[in-house]
């Protein structure tokens, strides 16, 4: 970045603005929803997650296609082991709604779409992962690349994050089959009232 503002004379806050940070709501809403629920992966419960889909663009108001989240647990990539686990989460923004419902049923209805995704994720996160001289994830995420020679786990999930103060009260007495939720997908929330007061916040103050 210090090479990008030297060289066209500009300054660091005019080149996160114009370049990085983007300003179309629904994107920004997007892309905050897909982070939270990478930190949530990574540091509650304790998976690795590339953050390739966010870093580098050519558009700052555009993310590569494929899964919006992928998340893993490996023991290590020179050795296969079958309980290794990959995790695909499919994430639905209604930052600036209550729309909890809905959230979660869109991303139901598209994480089905995932099971032919993510090998296409796959193979971008490791070619990024390469340029980007990270050997580590690389080496990690190609330990996936070759289910048929070495089995792992394979889990999907849906991510919904939403503008609303009580989730409990939209969600009590419904049931998971409501939503089209298969049995064994996991399901994450976040939820906080006036959520996109709080992603305008944390966005201005990237710029600063």
């Amino acid at each position: 970045m210090s090479d990008y503002v030297s060289f066209y004379e500009t300054s660091t806050e005019e080149y996160l603005r114009d370049s990085c940070i983007p300003d179309i709501p629904q994107i920004i809403g997007g892309d905050f929803a897909e982070i939270m629920i990478s930190d949530l992966l990574q540091f509650v419960e304790g998976y690795e997650v590339p953050r390739y889909k966010q870093h580098g663009r050519t558009d700052k108001n555009s993310s590569e296609h494929g899964s919006d989240v992928i998340a893993y647990k490996i023991t290590d990539p020179e050795k296969p082991n079958a309980s290794d686990e990959l995790l695909a989460i499919e994430v639905k923004s209604r930052s600036a709604s209550t729309d909890l419902t809905g959230a979660i049923s869109e991303a139901s209805k598209d994480s089905k779409k995932d099971r032919s995704r993510v090998a296409m994720t796959l193979s971008y996160y490791s070619m990024r992962s390469l340029k980007s001289g990270d050997r580590q994830t690389s080496a990690e995420l190609r330990r996936f690349l070759k289910a048929s020679e070495h089995p792992f786990i394979e889990s999907f999930g849906i991510g919904a994050v939403v503008g609303v103060k009580n989730a409990k009260r939209q969600l009590d007495g419904r049931d998971a089959s409501e939503f089209l939720i298969n049995q064994n997908d996991r399901v994450f929330i976040i939820h906080k009232n006036h959520l996109m007061d709080l992603i305008r916040e944390v966005y201005s103050r990237c710029i600063r």
